[in-house]
């Protein structure tokens, strides 16, 4: 391209707006003409557009009103440019069969995207189907399980509440078996000590039996003892009445 393209202040912002514009413009008409592109090109572009973008972007890039017609001169060259290109044969019957294409490809776009968006509701209904076949077997399932899960739950705080009462009862048992062990360990020690009396009494009655005996024997000894005193007794009567009638007879004798 001519023009002022040395021009580094002017060139950026041409480059960066003047060609999305005309990206712009050939996606939102691509079945446009040279001449109705370039007019459309001139009207989004020229004059006091031209003045607005540079009212716009001027003062953030610092650029002068004066580089405002400079901006347009780049914009005319730059058309001059384009016209010249679109005017060459080869290059026109290039962008109509490129606008031939793009229109098929659109098209050929437009159908795939309908096509996509059938599938995709088609899709969505087996999808939805499944799912909801899934989701009312799963629930069926579900809901089964659940109703057996309560029944054995049931079940368990009913076996938990007799194991409750069992265990209760057992501790009944064992306190009642507690207060009978110690009632039996009172009456045993009573027992003992019964039985220790009992053995004391039996030790001072063998003590009593063993003085008794002791006694027994001196007594018998007495007992002897006085029979044979008896027996002498009688004996010196026999001899007091032997005596007495040896006297007598000795008497008789004398006299």
């Amino acid at each position: 391209m001519s023009g002022n393209q040395d021009d580094t202040t002017t060139a950026p912002v041409y480059c960066s707006h003047h060609s999305h514009l005309f990206a712009e413009i050939t996606k939102k008409h691509p079945n446009l003409t040279t001449e109705e592109l370039e007019k459309e090109f001139k009207t989004k572009v020229e004059g006091p557009y031209a003045t607005k973008l540079f009212e716009e972007y001027g003062a953030f890039n610092h650029i002068s009103r004066d580089q405002v017609d400079a901006f347009k001169a780049f914009v005319a060259d730059e058309l001059m440019w384009t016209r010249y290109i679109y005017d060459k044969p080869e290059i026109g019957l290039t962008l109509q069969q490129g606008t031939k294409l793009v229109t098929k490809f659109r098209a050929r776009i437009a159908e795939l995207k309908e096509e996509h968006a059938a599938e995709k509701k088609k899709l969505q209904s087996e999808h939805r189907a499944v799912y909801e076949a899934f989701y009312k077997g799963a629930c069926a399932d579900y809901s089964s399980q659940i109703k057996e899960l309560s029944a054995e739950n049931e079940r368990l705080k009913e076996e938990n509440a007799e194991v409750k009462r069992l265990k209760q009862d057992l501790l009944d048992e064992r306190e009642e078996q507690f207060d009978k062990f110690e009632v039996l360990l009172g009456a045993k020690m009573d027992l003992e000590k019964d039985v220790k009396r009992k053995e004391d009494r039996i030790k001072d009655l063998e003590d009593e039996v063993a003085q008794l005996k002791k006694h027994k024997g001196l007594a018998e000894e007495s007992a002897r003892g006085l029979e044979y005193i008896a027996e002498l007794k009688n004996g010196n009567k026999r001899l007091d009445e032997d005596i007495k009638i040896s006297t007598t007879k000795l008497v008789g004798r004398s006299t």
